[in-house]
């Protein structure tokens, strides 16, 4: 579930420092989006990106929270096996579509950068120690 949560993180830090950074966001990511130097234009489309994520991820979260509880539910209860497949079935899909939420908002948030900044961002981000376990990928074989 950590598919691109320092993307959407990063994202969110895109807007001006005037603008105090929720304490949830990790400071690494704040210094990685001081060093691209967007421009007034750059932060404000961010800004908009990052509102209209937030909606979404909320919504996303909830069902995966009512999910999560279902498949408790039934796991601790006389349930069939079919159900709770069936209620795990449930989960995966809304983790995918929150999974799948932040991609494509991190892609729209990408094609707002120059190449440049892109590069920076790329090579400034916060990784996990395989590389990626901060997006929630598989290790970094390379």
């Amino acid at each position: 579930m950590k598919l691109l949560g320092s993307l959407c993180l990063a994202s969110m830090l895109a807007v001006s420092p005037a603008l105090a950074r929720p304490s949830s966001e990790p400071v690494e990511i704040t210094k990685v989006f001081e060093k691209l130097n967007l421009s007034a234009e750059q932060k404000a489309q961010l800004k908009v990106l990052r509102e209209g994520m937030q909606r979404q991820v909320e919504t996303n979260k909830v069902a995966v929270a009512e999910a999560r509880a279902k498949l408790d539910s039934v796991l601790d209860g006389e349930s069939s096996d079919e159900a709770i497949r069936t209620a795990h079935a449930d989960l995966m899909k809304h983790r995918n579509e929150l999974e799948t939420q932040q991609l494509e908002h991190m892609l729209k948030v990408r094609a707002l950068l120059t190449p440049e900044q892109r590069k920076t961002f790329s090579s400034s981000r916060p990784r996990g120690k395989n590389g990626n376990e901060s997006r929630g990928l598989a290790p970094n074989h390379k």
